[in-house]
């Protein structure tokens, strides 16, 4: 907290709290496994990963990560946007990312996904929490399914689409009838860390006290987001 007192010419005194928030961005862990398959998939593309997993147990954190360096565009798909909304969002992003000029428009689904797919460059693309399409729009799924059936050929694309709900992504991916059954590559589900990668990142944050450790471990498990309130 900072205090500031200001006069406004009247003879009384305002005190003014300005609360002074530090932000620390932990540095990434573990997920060497995870980290080569997306490499490999990368090294092939046209690759289609589904990575999935409880929330908060780091799947953002690690598409980031893998990223880090490449040419990219990240797509969060909001549940409270319409598609037209999404697509306006998703398409300023790619323009800006791949410094597009302004004549260029594609802002509805099938012409965002015609632009992706014959895109003559290596392109990473991620649609975060991907399942949410079911409810805002599905065909957005079926349309997808069938860029990819058509047109993957001749594509320089790494799909990335990530989603905690593993109900709704068993539903577009794995069900016999799925729109995107035997698409994915693979489908990578992001588990928890274990004891030891825990017990590394407390005593990276000064928490060095085999009890305290113990105590923090058995309240937090292995979401790796809480940890980031510890400092």
């Amino acid at each position: 907290f900072s205090e500031i007192r200001v006069s406004p010419g009247d003879g009384t005194i305002m005190i003014i709290f300005i609360i002074i928030i530090s932000i620390i961005t932990m540095k990434f862990y573990g997920r060497e496994r995870e980290l080569q398959l997306m490499e490999h998939l990368y090294a092939r593309a046209p690759s289609f990963l589904v990575v999935t997993g409880r929330r908060r147990v780091g799947k953002t954190e690690l598409i980031r990560e893998f990223c880090r360096g490449k040419p990219a565009l990240y797509f969060y798909v909001d549940a409270n946007k319409s598609i037209e909304a999404l697509m306006e969002e998703f398409w300023r992003l790619t323009a800006e990312a791949l410094d597009l000029p302004a004549y260029i428009r594609a802002d509805t689904p099938e012409a965002l996904l015609e632009f992706l797919f014959s895109y003559d460059q290596p392109l990473i693309v991620v649609f975060d929490e991907f399942q949410r399409f079911l409810k805002i729009h599905p065909s957005f799924i079926s349309q997808m399914q069938r860029f990819w059936d058509t047109k993957r050929q001749n594509a320089y694309l790494f799909i990335i689409v990530s989603g905690s709900s593993v109900g709704m992504i068993r539903e577009i991916f794995l069900e016999g009838n799925a729109p995107l059954f035997r698409r994915a590559d693979n489908i990578l589900t992001l588990r928890p860390f274990g004891p030891r990668e825990c017990l590394t990142i407390l005593d990276d944050l000064g928490v060095r006290d085999p009890a305290e450790q113990l105590d923090l471990y058995l309240l937090f498990g292995g979401t790796i987001y809480y940890y980031t309130f510890i400092e």
